[in-house]
């Protein structure tokens, strides 16, 4: 409720209406780069009705004036209306939204976040295939990609390497497990490309063992006691996947 408050009436009112909602999150998509979001502008005319490249740029002012710590929230306040678009138009918002976001010729944080919320909440819906069946109700074999995690959560957080070792310890002693020669891995091996394939593992955990996983992502996020706003996309990114809420002394994020 205090988050509706504090949102401009016209995104309010957009996150409830199917293409109004689609509109949005093409919006918090475009690039500040000129040059890239001209060719974005020029991918949403080819791909969409008239009505929807005009929704974007009716949007897109009030969008732009939003905390990035916002954004996860309305796209999260958005899912309800976009369940309600047909097969078609989910198929078509979905591969309009790959291409935004592959524009550029790469994919940051917050895309990589925005594109796995809406594929897990939404795909399952218009293109049902197999459940996920538990396959870990232990976290030992898990453990790698525990590490990619928290690795990953405490060089988002840091710059000096001191600060990083000790929110990775932090993290670590959560897990209830030892880690011994599971060390904070060098950024090369806990990209998005490393945390996409530990979390689509960690996602055939056993709640229990997501509860444990997620709680020691917590703690490595808060263990300066600042949670900067990157830091808060991918543990949202990570509680989402997880299906797990997010622990209560993070719960601002």
């Amino acid at each position: 409720a205090n988050f509706r408050a504090m949102l401009a009436p016209e995104l309010a009112q957009a996150a409830h209406e199917p293409l109004d909602a689609m509109a949005l999150l093409y919006t918090m998509l475009l690039s500040p780069e000129p040059a890239v979001r001209a060719e974005q502008l020029r991918q949403l005319a080819d791909q969409n009705a008239g009505a929807v490249i005009e929704a974007v740029r009716r949007l897109q002012p009030s969008a732009s004036q939003l905390e990035v710590r916002s954004l996860l929230p309305l796209v999260m306040l958005s899912l309800p209306a976009l369940r309600r678009l047909s097969a078609e138009q989910y198929g078509a918002f979905a591969e309009t939204l790959k291409q935004l976001i592959e524009c550029d010729g790469q994919v940051d944080l917050f895309e990589y976040t925005l594109q796995r919320i809406v594929q897990r909440h939404l795909k399952p819906q218009f293109q049902p295939g197999q459940k996920n069946v538990i396959q870990y109700y232990s976290l030992t074999p898990l453990l790698p990609d525990c590490v990619v995690l928290l690795s990953a959560l405490a060089r988002l957080g840091h710059t000096a390497i001191s600060e990083m070792e000790h929110a990775f310890g932090t993290g670590t002693r959560h897990l209830a497990q030892p880690v011994n020669g599971l060390p904070l891995l060098g950024i090369a091996d806990c990209g998005l490309a490393q945390i996409d394939a530990a979390l689509n593992r960690l996602a055939q955990a056993s709640p229990a063992v997501k509860k444990i996983v997620l709680t020691a992502c917590a703690h490595t996020v808060a263990a300066d006691g600042l949670i900067q706003s990157h830091e808060a996309e991918l543990l949202r990114a990570i509680g989402d996947t997880l299906d797990c809420p997010i622990p209560p002394f993070v719960e601002g994020v």
